[in-house]
Formats: structure tokens, sequence, C-alpha cells
């Protein structure tokens, strides 16, 4: 299980970070989790359940397949919602 921690940040960018392997991920964009979950699959993180939490340690987003995530982002342009990654 892949434990994700995220925090808001400025400008409309979230933060997350996340270890794997003995190296700590970082990741700083608008769907934080996502741009996260693409390192990791970049740097070869096998297939695995994941989940994020915040600052309090509450637990706000979780999946079954962080392969599937990493293709993935959040959007809010009209309203929340998920959609496929365009590069």
């Amino acid at each position: 299980m892949i434990r994700m921690t995220t925090w808001p940040g400025k400008g409309g960018n979230d933060h997350a970070e996340a270890e794997w392997n003995g190296q700590i991920y970082r990741a700083k964009a608008c769907s934080a989790t996502t741009a996260l979950a693409r390192q990791l699959v970049a740097a070869g993180c096998p297939e695995q359940p994941w989940e994020s939490y915040d600052e309090k340690r509450d637990r706000y987003q979780w999946g079954a397949s962080l392969h599937w995530w990493a293709t993935r982002e959040v959007t809010e342009e009209r309203r929340l919602c998920i959609r496929e990654y365009m590069e």
C-alpha cells in the first residue's frame, strides 16, 4: 500500500509526498496525488492500492490501483471531476 501525505499550496497547486523503496517522492501540481502516482509508476513502483492523508492524518482519497490513478487527473473546471490525464 502506497501512503501519500498531501497539503494545500498556493496558486492552485497542492503538494503530495510518499516514500517508496527507500526514496522520498514529491509532487507540486493542481492534481498532486495523480502527479505523484505518475512519478512512482515511472520509477518502477509495482501495482498496488494507495491512500492519501491530509496534514491531520485524516484519510480522504484512496484507490485499489496506483497505476490507474497515474492515468487520471482531478480537475475543478465547473465541478470537481476525475478525467484521463493528457500531457
